[in-house]
């Protein structure tokens, strides 16, 4: 019975969990934004949320963290337009990130289950350094 739950209950943990934070400055020509986080790593993706009221918001910009500075838990986020939910027969609204939209970034990177044909490529493979590269969820081993 034990193991029945397990099986149910272990993919709950595999899931990416999200971090929500309020952008605290926008540059002068709205290409990058900041953050406050404890710590999160370079090349993480997310976007910018505008909450209208209560019931209404809108994700107003596409946003990765371009560079963090561990010494003032400080993240700069480097933002684009969002194109996830393009329809050309919709009218779109222009609206700028500033300070105090939110930041939804998906964290977690790092979680995942490695599955390799014997147990020395296993430790092969896990002993590598991974970097996420920004343009994707695409993963690459550095030596």
């Amino acid at each position: 019975m034990h193991r029945f739950l397990l099986f149910f209950l272990f993919p709950l943990f595999l899931y990416a969990a999200e971090l929500h934070l309020p952008v605290q400055s926008v540059s002068e020509n709205g290409k990058s934004a900041a953050v406050k986080v404890d710590q999160i790593a370079e090349g993480v993706h997310g976007f910018i949320v505008r909450h209208f009221t209560e019931d209404h918001s809108a994700i107003i910009a596409d946003a990765y963290v371009s560079k963090f500075d561990p010494s003032n838990g400080e993240a700069t986020l480097a933002l684009s337009e969002y194109t996830g939910l393009k329809q050309n027969s919709l009218p779109k609204g222009h609206w700028p990130v500033q300070p105090g939209d939110e930041a939804i970034l998906a964290f977690g990177y790092s979680r995942a289950l490695l599955i390799a044909p014997s147990e020395d490529i296993y430790h092969i493979i896990s002993s590598q350094k991974i970097s996420a590269e920004s343009n994707g969820s695409t993963l690459t081993a550095l030596p």
